[in-house]
């Protein structure tokens, strides 16, 4: 009798238990709150290839990096804003402004974007584009006649003259990559490339030559403070100057055999970056260089190094690759949105990692 009874209220707990499934499937709709998660413009993963401050106060920054990131920063960098793009698949490698709202973005895939709303809504353009001739380096605007240039694979530099909303390619083609475009201060446009290649023309690329600087490495870039006084960095620790405008070239050697990308005139000497977190300076001639680092353990590599001052005691300088952040009074600040603990920082304010 008891184990009858014992079955019958197996049975029967059984049949409330389906009965009350059936019951939750059918009446019983749940629901759950969700905060937004906004994604971090900064992380280990997220690279940034190129930077610029077109405010003389350096409160505007934007930058550019990995997978179509765009971040824009209208306050020194304590809130970025992660701006919409049309592209979310390639590279951004460069940016230049003409303004506070206008810009130019390039990358791979032939990828060309402007802004006039600063940066509010990005509009694709297209380039006539050589066979294999789809990876774009660098862009440059000339500040005192509005053209944008672009510099890329088989030998292409484009020109525009209309705010990047039409394009002429303005070089033969070549199996050559050229990695940087730069404006002279006379207004001499100068490229370097693979296999310490440089070209320049006087007539807006109407006319290019080839200028022997007797360099192995491929050249990365190259900047010029005045009409004759120019520098040009590339692999291996290539360094480069010339005195003449370009007609000869010394090498400036045992300085570091890191990879140089990046060099950039700040109004009283050169400052230039790349592997291993390594920071380059020289005195006004360059050709006294100092090498010290972007923080005392930082290792990482940069592409971009953007001068926010007039090169004065106060000097300061973005830097974009690895990470991006400033390089302050021999400190080296990035920015983070990452927990920083009882002091935590989620706004993207630079915090200290060491100094020289």
């Amino acid at each position: 009798m008891q184990k009858k009874l014992a079955y019958i209220l197996e049975i029967l707990l059984s049949a409330s238990i389906v009965i009350g499934l059936l019951w939750v499937a059918f009446y019983v709709h749940p629901s759950a709150t969700v905060n937004d998660i906004k994604p971090s413009p900064f992380g280990k993963r997220e690279n940034y290839f190129g930077v610029v401050a077109p405010s003389s106060d350096g409160k505007l920054i934007w930058a550019v990096g990995r997978k179509g990131r765009i971040i824009r920063t209208d306050d020194g960098g304590n809130n970025w804003v992660i701006q919409q793009t049309p592209v979310s698949h390639v590279h951004l490698q460069d940016i230049d402004t003409w303004d506070e709202r206008s810009a130019i973005v390039v990358g791979d895939l032939g990828t060309v974007m402007v802004t006039s709303d600063g940066g509010v809504t990005w509009q694709s353009k297209e380039l006539q584009l050589r066979q294999f001739g789809e990876q774009l380096m660098q862009v440059v605007v000339d500040k005192t006649d509005g053209r944008a240039w672009i510099a890329g694979a088989m030998g292409s530099v484009f020109i525009s003259e209309d705010h990047g909303e039409s394009w002429r390619i303005t070089h033969p083609e070549e199996d050559l990559s050229w990695n940087s475009v730069s404006i002279a201060p006379g207004g001499t446009v100068w490229l370097v490339g693979e296999f310490g290649r440089i070209s320049r023309s006087d007539d807006q690329g109407m006319s290019w030559q080839q200028i022997e600087a007797g360099a192995e490495q491929s050249l990365m870039d190259i900047a010029f403070s005045d009409n004759t006084l120019g520098v040009a960095v590339g692999l291996a620790g290539t360094l480069l100057v010339t005195e003449d405008g370009g007609e000869t070239w010394s090498s400036i050697t045992g300085i570091t055999d890191n990879h140089i990308y990046d060099v950039s005139w700040d109004g009283h000497q050169f400052v230039a970056v790349g592997d291993g977190g390594i920071l380059l300076t020289s005195d006004s001639s360059g050709r006294d260089w100092q090498a010290g680092k972007l923080g005392a353990e930082n290792s990482l590599w940069y592409t971009a190094i953007v001068p926010l001052s007039d090169g004065s005691s106060d000097r300061q300088y973005l830097a974009a690759g690895a990470n991006l952040g400033i390089h302050q009074n021999d400190r080296w600040i990035p920015y983070t949105q990452m927990r920083k603990g009882p002091e935590e920082n989620t706004h993207g304010t630079p915090q200290s990692e060491g100094t020289l």
